[in-house]
């Protein structure tokens, strides 16, 4: 499903309010109204991943496929990407 105007707009907000300390760093959508959007860590605890939408659900998948959220208010997005544990060295 594709993600409303809305939708993108709460996303950068809710990624600009984010303490500077949060691994979140960034976000990238490759079209005006996407189907997926991509979620960017830190460094240290860099992961990429992959934000879809259903008709009940938001699933947010890492870039390895072993990990997979699915929750269904957006607002815990932050604490959903903070969640993640990092990669192994």
């Amino acid at each position: 499903m594709l993600f409303s105007k809305i939708e993108i707009n709460n996303i950068e907000q809710m990624w600009r309010s984010l303490d500077t300390d949060h691994p979140w760093t960034g976000w990238a959508a490759r079209s005006n109204n996407p189907d997926e959007i991509w979620i960017f860590r830190s460094q240290v605890n860099w992961r990429r991943f992959i934000l879809r939408k259903t008709q009940s659900a938001y699933i947010l998948q890492d870039d390895t496929q072993n990990c997979e959220e699915v929750f269904e208010q957006l607002d815990t997005l932050a604490s959903k990407v903070g969640a993640v544990p990092a990669l192994p060295n």
